[in-house]
């Protein structure tokens, strides 16, 4: 069972394009010493892309949108009125030992949970309906999160000197949006829920105005570049 001995909640309030989101999860992962989920916000509509993509690919899906690529790998994802989030784990935190397919399962599985609590009747996706391709929410993988035909929720790994970094999204159908999605509340409640699933002690975490300079230095460096960009 996937549960955490404590657990920092951040609700990251100010909006950042791309670029900024992942280099503030790349800071995160090496900075913070404890377990940490992060609920967050964008600037302007980005599209994510998985680490191993290929760049031309996903231009050719999304040709008229921002692109940055991720840390962790998966498949392009349009940032567009989802609920995106993050869980970080750090090396001495045994659930990080986790493997990759048995961590999503766990994590996926108690998701699940959260929204039949609301009514949503998800599951997780069996190995049967497994579907191959390059945008992330038309093809599900194992243990993604389906409503129907559906994928709502899905998430992308990254493990670096045996911490882990999880990236996801939650994206709800038209007919349950109203009031969960445009109730801001309600995205705090659920990220309340879900951390309360992971740990008995969650403590709330302030946004660091520090940290957010330096993942602007860092988005410079590294995410904003064309040789990141189309590394592949």
């Amino acid at each position: 069972m996937l549960l955490l001995t404590n657990l920092a909640l951040l609700f990251s309030s100010t909006p950042l394009e791309g670029p900024e989101q992942m280099a503030l999860d790349d800071l995160l992962l090496t900075k913070h010493s404890s377990p940490l989920l992060r609920s967050y916000c964008w600037k302007n509509p980005w599209v994510t892309f998985g680490y191993f993509q290929e760049y031309n690919r996903v231009k050719s899906l999304f040709p008229r949108h921002q692109l940055v690529r991720r840390s962790s790998g998966g498949g392009s994802l349009d940032h567009d009125g989802d609920w995106t989030f993050s869980l970080l784990l750090p090396s001495q935190e045994r659930t990080s030992m986790l493997s990759p397919l048995h961590f999503y399962q766990q994590l996926h599985s108690m998701i699940v949970k959260i929204l039949h609590d609301w009514n949503i009747p998800a599951s997780l996706l069996t190995e049967q309906h497994v579907r191959r391709g390059d945008a992330c929410f038309l093809s599900p993988a194992l243990y993604d999160i389906m409503l129907g035909d559906k994928k709502i929720v899905g998430g992308a790994q990254r493990r670096h000197a045996g911490s882990l970094l999880y990236q996801g999204s939650l994206r709800l159908p038209h007919e349950y949006q109203r009031p969960l999605v445009d109730d801001s509340s309600w995205r705090q409640k659920f990220f309340l829920s879900l951390a309360a699933c992971l740990s008995t002690k969650v403590t709330l975490e302030q946004e660091d105005p520090r940290l957010l300079k330096e993942a602007e230095e860092l988005a410079s460096r590294r995410y904003r570049t064309i040789a990141w960009r189309e590394k592949r």
